[in-house]
């Protein structure tokens, strides 16, 4: 997420004239943008989660505070991340399937950001989110990992660290994305 935001701070500080009201204009859009982008990329894992009918209990966009809510589906205030729950790691469904539904959000970045392509400061945040999704990195504080990590352990090239464990009910995890 870090490196997101590092992006489109130094894409803003090309882009904008270096006024105060390109700056305000930063600030106001740079959450509804990182919002959208979230929510964009959660939409993908919902999608194929539809299409290989694996069960979803809610759909988070953000952290914090909570902004509204509408039946399972959760906006917050904090565009940092987003969840589809529960996680798939630990369902008994096909490995292939559970594959697709960690790639579904990468997939659906690099869509949207193909459809965007005139737009440079979405082609941006597309290759960010992209970017940000595809590493193989841990969170142990959240108990949680890049979809890069699940993929990456999926297909048997990475082991879960010591001490953390996705499927216990006490573990806390529920979502599929960190980033």
């Amino acid at each position: 997420m870090k490196g997101l935001l590092v992006g489109l701070f130094c894409l803003a500080w090309n882009l904008l004239p270096h006024t105060w009201q390109g700056w305000i204009a930063v600030a106001v859009s740079l959450p509804f943008i990182l919002h959208v982008q979230i929510l964009i990329h959660e939409l993908g894992h919902y999608v194929f989660r539809k299409i290989f009918v694996v069960p979803t209990k809610r759909m988070v966009i953000g952290t914090g505070p909570l902004m509204f809510r509408i039946k399972s589906f959760e906006v917050r205030w904090i565009p940092t991340s987003g969840s589809v729950g529960p996680g798939v790691y630990c369902m008994d469904i096909p490995v292939r399937h559970k594959l697709w539904v960690y790639r579904g959000g990468i997939l659906a970045n690099g869509v949207s950001m193909l459809l965007w392509l005139k737009n440079p400061v979405w082609v941006l945040c597309g290759l960010m989110m992209i970017w940000a999704n595809t590493r193989v990195v841990v969170f142990r504080e959240k108990r949680t990992m890049t979809d890069g990590a699940w993929i990456a352990l999926l297909r048997g090239g990475f082991r879960l660290p010591e001490g953390f464990e996705p499927c216990t009910e006490d573990s806390g995890f529920e979502g599929t994305q960190e980033g």
